[in-house]
């Protein structure tokens, strides 16, 4: 399970993730949130938290 974080033509972050693209939807100082980059269009519900030491899938 690795990632990739990449930059969007729109400067904003990404990451790659098991070939899905997370969007940054928020962040904490100790965590951020990703959610789908699809949410809009497909209404994908798929969010990803990542910190400092791992990954979570949360859908």
């Amino acid at each position: 399970m690795s990632h990739q974080i990449i930059k969007s033509n729109k400067n904003t972050e990404k990451v790659c993730f098991n070939g899905h693209m997370y969007t940054k939807h928020y962040s904490t100082l100790i965590f951020d949130v990703w959610r789908c980059s699809k949410a809009s269009s497909l209404k994908c519900p798929s969010k990803l938290k990542t910190s400092k030491t791992s990954i979570t899938n949360n859908r």
